[in-house]
């Protein structure tokens, strides 16, 4: 199962996602659950999670610094931003680090939000393979004594 970091400092919303979504039948755990940036950056850095789902505005470190830093350590990191925001430019930052989707707070209904996630695991199965076919093919290579490297 992929693991799901859940990012927010609006502790009801956690508490609302961590409750009303039936994460295991999208394929996924919950991981961890964090009020700040920092935390959940801490946490990442010893177990890095496939999903991250962040708020942008936050103490200690916003969700916007969160993504671009986990990026940078796992380039392949799956990322919903959750926002109160509906300006283009947070919305602007969020595409320009290839986040996944971008949700307002305000209009997050929760089949929408779990067709996401299912989205996100269908994205994450798909570049498993895609690993997996690439791995094999380098094997069969390296087995006829090639050395092909891409």
């Amino acid at each position: 199962m992929y693991k799901v970091m859940l990012v927010d400092d609006d502790f009801p919303v956690i508490e609302m996602l961590s409750e009303m979504i039936e994460w295991e039948q999208l394929g996924v755990t919950l991981h961890s659950t964090h009020e700040n940036g920092r935390s959940a950056f801490e946490k990442a850095s010893e177990e890095m999670p496939d999903i991250l789902i962040t708020d942008i505005g936050m103490p200690r470190m916003n969700g916007i610094e969160l993504t671009k830093q986990l990026k940078e350590i796992n380039p392949n990191l799956q990322v919903v931003i959750l926002s109160c925001h509906t300006e283009f430019k947070f919305a602007k930052q969020a595409l320009n680090l290839r986040v996944q989707d971008y949700l307002v707070k305000d209009m997050l209904d929760s089949e929408e939000f779990c067709q996401v996630i299912k989205k996100i695991v269908e994205n994450l199965e798909k570049q498993k393979k895609k690993d997996l076919k690439q791995i094999e093919f380098q094997q069969m290579v390296n087995g006829f004594g090639w050395n092909y490297t891409y």
